[in-house]
């Protein structure tokens, strides 16, 4: 057996990539830069009055993928395109994928879109945007960045 003792584990926020609609996005804010969650809980539990337990699984995968943006990034201007073409076609959905290049997370979605464009606030001071991504079906493994 491996021994785990002498283990030891890194994360890098660089070593995090995220490419939508196959163009890498960049800029993130400083702090929570990407948040991953799903709409649902999997599973629900129904207790009886005697105790008795039933789950049942959902079966909804949408999610979401919200990206925290410096306000001078480039990446602005592609999730504001991409937003603006499925505002004015209804073809804006495109495929997303995040990626800890430092570990094995990833998540990704085939079919995501842009909620809505971020809001805009011109004041004294830098002022982060907000991005959220609606997801289809969002599917992922967190993994960790353990090495041995």
């Amino acid at each position: 057996m491996a021994d785990l003792s002498n283990r030891s584990s890194g994360y890098n926020p660089a070593e995090v990539a995220v490419i939508v609609a196959g163009l890498t996005i960049t800029g993130f804010a400083e702090g929570t830069g990407i948040e991953i969650e799903r709409d649902e809980d999997t599973f629900t539990k129904q207790t009886g009055s005697n105790g008795e337990v039933t789950r049942t699984m959902r079966n909804n995968r949408g999610g979401s993928m919200i990206f925290t943006l410096l306000q001078g990034s480039e990446s602005n201007l592609v999730l504001s395109n991409l937003h603006n073409v499925d505002e004015n076609t209804g073809a804006g959905s495109f495929p997303v994928i995040v990626k800890d290049n430092s570990g094995v997370t990833v998540h990704e979605s085939t079919t995501a879109w842009v909620k809505k464009m971020a809001k805009v606030t011109y004041a004294t001071a830098h002022e982060a945007k907000v991005w959220t991504l609606d997801c289809a079906q969002l599917i992922g493994s967190i993994g960790g960045n353990t090495t041995l």
